[in-house]
């Protein structure tokens, strides 16, 4: 049935039906979809020569170089900046270094004679293991050390006290060159064991194997990024590059050709930079960048309900970054549904079109999406919106205007220009009242103009939907500024934290006064604290936006402090029992689980001294006249 007055449909990025797999379709936009590739970046300007290998813990940007000679150095790779000669490992005469390898506290490091292990806190050694013919090392996320020898296929294992705990023995390994541990997004462990002429991927949890087959000449490292894509390097540089890679699951084919080194040993480090150290002792930084697909398609039907509609217009709401590609849209229409237009008129970049002669109840639109043709950037598509029957501002004008057939059609396109402005505005006249609404304000210009109103300053680590969420309930939290239930309440809206266990705890000064009038938390009269648990916060950004909360949001003739509890108890450090402290029972002293100071002390069991047996003279004995 014909609609009484004109009628819009619209169709958003979720609707849309993808013509192709060159396109990503979520709830607000269509993109191309691309490929992470890896691309040379720079090298470090290190002033060190002879680097041997290297290691980074992945929640720190500081690399740990050994040279040589067995000296150790850091470099911050933010700062750019190098600490020289922190120690050194005490090789032995002509023993080379191997490997070397971090976990949170202790550096490890495999030469020709073995592992030894240091502590990061005093660089002093812990414990040293001989092994024999040790190939290549990798350190677990539960500090477990894995090492390949030359002359067997089998892993041995060892835990962070250095007991050699178990031997694993993988089916299809024949000369195993490096290995590596990756934690998986699921939190599963996985060892890939990098061959001659493959890789094999080990799940320890699930005895499962996975052998990825692909013939590689020279293979000297592995890594995996987030994703769990392959990266291989090759101590033979030539023409075609040493770097090969493969996404997940997939045989190891594509050559990273901007890279012609002889390769030594990659790392990736948690923002997935490829961190490759060659032959000649020099590190380059590999970095990924996204190179979308040269051009990819998506389709709408648009329904009038009635048979020889007279499509009126088309409003097409996309974005093309910088002008880097193309967005051509192709309309046609049909009466029999199913059936494809047999015209069809082609628009390319028009954000307003006119639909000339487009008659039929179906309207069917497709869109093409064109990268540029170095595939650095994607035309992003949001919505688009169409209007019928086709009215236009010739109704207003005398009949005489529309007699002629010919001149009534070119009347009408000459009209729909202004037409098109003046509906514009008269929309957004009718939606002026959405751009005051918090959380229907278009965009982070908007919110921050209603920021404005209320006093506030944008926070930049507060993501669009939580400080939509924040002026929405402004009357709210600012009728509980400075008390203890909107402070609490405002930092669980920005961090989220909705387990009754892992809130936020307010200390204030009574609360510290036990009864023989000690304080358990150092407070002052108008100071408070805000604790949370271990691994409450998810970065030192939120830390310190949550100080600022704190400082903005607090009563004003009081002193706010935040603090984080540690997961160990600690004399001297904050401790709540129930909190961060539990009460348990004694247990057995076991070497390689305890740690001195934190849950070990040194006792001396015999307090008397007996003859051959604790008769240290000036230790635990003294001769008295």
């Amino acid at each position: 049935m014909r609609p009484e007055k004109p009628t819009s449909f619209t169709a958003f990025a979720s609707d849309m039906m993808s013509q192709s797999q060159n396109v990503v379709i979520n709830d607000k936009k269509v993109s191309l979809f691309y490929d992470e590739k890896y691309f040379f970046d720079e090298a470090l300007q290190i002033d060190l020569e002879d680097i041997e290998t290297f290691a980074f813990r992945e929640d720190c940007p500081i690399l740990y170089l050994l040279d040589k000679k067995g000296t150790v150095h850091s470099y911050d790779i933010y700062r750019k900046s190098i600490q020289k000669n922190i120690f050194n490992v005490q090789l032995d005469n002509n023993i080379n270094c191997i490997d070397m390898a971090l976990s949170p506290t202790v550096l490890y490091v495999l030469d020709q004679n073995g592992l030894k292990a240091f502590s990061l806190i005093t660089w002093q050694l812990l414990w040293k293991r001989d092994i024999a013919d040790a190939h290549s090392m990798c350190v677990d996320e539960k500090e477990d050390i894995y090492i390949s020898t030359t002359d067997s296929k089998d892993l041995l294992k060892f835990n962070s006290g250095g007991e050699q705990i178990e031997t694993l023995t993988i089916e299809g390994i024949e000369t195993p060159v490096s290995v590596t541990a990756h934690k998986t997004a699921d939190e599963k462990s996985k060892l890939y064991i990098l061959d001659t002429a493959k890789v094999t991927v080990y799940d320890e949890d699930e005895s499962k194997e996975i052998t990825i087959s692909h013939e590689i000449t020279s293979s000297s490292s592995i890594a995996i990024n987030s994703k769990e894509a392959l990266y291989i390097g090759s101590s033979l540089a030539d023409e075609d590059g040493t770097l090969w890679w493969g996404a997940k699951g997939e045989p190891i084919i594509n050559q990273l050709s901007t890279y012609g080194q002889a390769i030594k040993k990659i790392l990736f480090d948690h923002k997935d930079t490829l961190f490759v150290l060659d032959t000649h002792g020099f590190i380059s930084l590999v970095t990924v960048q996204k190179v979308y697909k040269n051009s990819g398609e998506i389709a709408h039907i648009f329904d009038s309900t009635y048979e020889g509609c007279d499509w009126h217009k088309m409003e097409v709401d996309y974005e093309i970054p910088d002008q880097k590609g193309s967005v051509t849209v192709s309309v046609g229409a049909v009466d029999i549904k199913g059936q494809l237009p047999t015209i069809t008129i082609e628009f390319e970049n028009k954000k307003d079109i006119y639909l000339h002669e487009i008659t039929g109840r179906y309207l069917v639109v497709k869109i093409t999406l064109q990268s540029d043709p170095q595939g650095e950037d994607s035309p992003l598509f949001e919505k688009i919106k169409v209007h019928f029957p086709k009215e236009t501002y010739l109704k207003y004008l005398p009949e005489i205007y529309q007699e002629d057939v010919q001149s009534k059609e070119l009347m009408q396109r000459y009209l729909s220009v202004f037409q098109t402005i003046l509906e514009g505005i008269e929309e957004k006249i009718a939606n002026s009242h959405l751009l005051i609404d918090p959380q229907t304000a278009p965009d982070s210009e908007f919110l921050n103009w209603l920021t404005l109103w209320l006093g506030l300053k944008r926070e930049q680590n507060w993501s669009d939907a939580k400080w939509r969420e924040l002026l929405t309930k402004a009357v709210y939290f600012f009728k509980r500024r400075g008390t203890r239930e909107g402070l609490s309440e405002l930092i669980e809206l920005y961090t989220k934290i909705t387990e009754e266990e892992s809130k936020p705890i307010i200390i204030e000064p009574f609360q510290t006064w036990c009864n023989d009038g000690k304080q358990s938390l150092d407070l002052g009269k108008y100071t408070f604290c805000v604790i949370f648990k271990p691994k409450a916060l998810k970065s030192e950004e939120e830390l310190k936006t949550v100080k600022r909360i704190v400082k903005l949001w607090k009563p004003a003739h009081t002193e706010g402090k935040v603090a984080v509890l540690k997961e160990r108890m600690l004399l001297g450090d904050l401790m709540f029992l129930g909190i961060n402290t539990c009460l348990k029972k004694e247990e057995p002293f076991i070497l390689g689980e305890a740690a001195l100071s934190i849950d070990t002390r040194l006792a001396d069991v015999e307090e008397n001294a007996q003859i051959q047996s604790h008769t240290r003279l000036g230790i635990d004995t003294q001769i008295k006249y």
